[in-house]
Formats: structure tokens, C-alpha cells, sequence
């Protein structure tokens, strides 16, 4: 994480510190939306697990874009972190090529051109 010059190492750390602490909060968050759609999806037909889980993986993909310009790679990487566990925890649920059909509508509806569709260790966001 940058910090200002002349800021002081108090505020680097205090900056550092909040970052971490919203980190946390958003994966406690969503730990909780996750197992609420688990126990929910048991009695859903596959339109309405996906009507259930979509909004949370574009969420999860749309604070990708929102976070790309900061310095913070930590908290890049911990939304691409959570985004791979909706993705895991969404397939148990929803085949694998309507995920991947979704990922790409909103590549293309919502953040830009495919070519901004990056692949990393096998697992793809749009950035």
C-alpha cells in the first residue's frame, strides 16, 4: 500500500490496518452469503440457483474493476480470492458452462471488450 510522504509510518499503518480490517469484514460477509445460498439452493430448480447465486458472482467480479487502479495489490488479490471461492462454492450448484457464460456477459456487458479477459493459473477475471 503507497503512503504519502511526510504521511508518517502511524498513518501507513493505520491505512494498512483499516484495508485489513474491511478485507476481513467482506469475507466474513460473504461466508455468510455463501452458506445462506447452500442451504438454500437444496429446493431451487437451476434457474432460480442461478437467479440466487449470478448476483453475488458479478458483485464479487464487479469490486475487481473497482479496486484495479488502487496500489493495494493485497486487496486485489483478496477479491480474486473471494471470487474463486464463489466460483467453487457456486458449481457445486450451477454447471460449469453457464458460469462461465455468465463470466463472459458480464465481461462483455459490463467491464469492456473480451480482450480485457485475463486468464491467471486457470481461473479468469475481467480486469
Amino acid at each position: 500500500m503507497s503512503c504519502e510522504v511526510g504521511g508518517g509510518a502511524d498513518r501507513c499503518d493505520e491505512e494498512e490496518v483499516d484495508g485489513d480490517l474491511t478485507l476481513m469484514t467482506v469475507k466474513s460477509s460473504l461466508n455468510q452469503m455463501i452458506l445462506f445460498c447452500h442451504r438454500n439452493c437444496q429446493n431451487l430448480d437451476q434457474e432460480q440457483r442461478k437467479d440466487l447465486w449470478f448476483p453475488l458472482l458479478d458483485t464479487m467480479m464487479a469490486s475487481q474493476k473497482e479496486v484495479k487502479g488502487l496500489s493495494d495489490k493485497h486487496i486485489s488479490d483478496g477479491l480474486k480470492e473471494m471470487t474463486l471461492k464463489v466460483m467453487n462454492c457456486m458449481s457445486s450448484f450451477i454447471s460449469l458452462p453457464a458460469i462461465i457464460q455468465q463470466i463472459l456477459q458480464v465481461c462483455m456487458c459490463g467491464f469492456g471488450p473480451l480482450s480485457k479477459l485475463t486468464f491467471l493459473s486457470g481461473d479468469f477475471f475481467c480486469q
